[in-house]
């Protein structure tokens, strides 16, 4: 019976403390891409409606530390985001946060906020298409040279 009520106290911290976390719908993106990439710590840059959600933290709130560390300091999102927001935080760095829901690539969100926090990202650099480009180039003239031999 002791187990039990370990048991059952456990499970009920457990489900306060997730259920504290406002911010636990919400990702908040590694990018390797956006590690040079320097912006002001008030920087923040969403839509209408995410920006709408972006409020002020009260004294002693309890935030997901996670989300926090990618946001600048005293802020809190209130609820789901809707789309990607690029943020500026303490480390002064460009941060991707996006919904959990939201399975787009996240190298092509991790450039999209670079170009929108003014970093000389490339996005063809991020995406590899550059380097594809000159392969299939290479590889196409290779060909075209092996059948003009060929046909002489």
């Amino acid at each position: 019976m002791e187990k039990f009520k370990v048991v059952i106290t456990y499970f009920g911290f457990s489900i306060l403390y997730l259920t504290s976390y406002g911010n636990g719908q919400n990702i908040c993106l590694e990018c390797e891409i956006l590690e040079k990439c320097r912006v002001n710590d008030t920087f923040m840059f969403s839509n209408k409606n995410d920006f709408l959600k972006i409020d002020w933290k009260e004294p002693g709130e309890i935030t997901d530390p996670r989300i926090d560390a990618c946001l600048s300091p005293g802020m809190k999102i209130k609820g789901k985001l809707t789309d990607v927001l690029c943020s500026g935080s303490v480390d002064r760095k460009c941060h991707v946060i996006r919904p959990k829901y939201k399975y787009a690539d996240p190298i092509k969100l991790c450039a999209a906020c670079g170009y929108i926090c003014g970093c000389r990202v490339n996005l063809m650099d991020a995406l590899d298409v550059g380097k594809r480009v000159i392969v299939n180039f290479v590889l196409i003239l290779s060909c075209l040279l092996a059948f003009f031999i060929m046909a002489i």
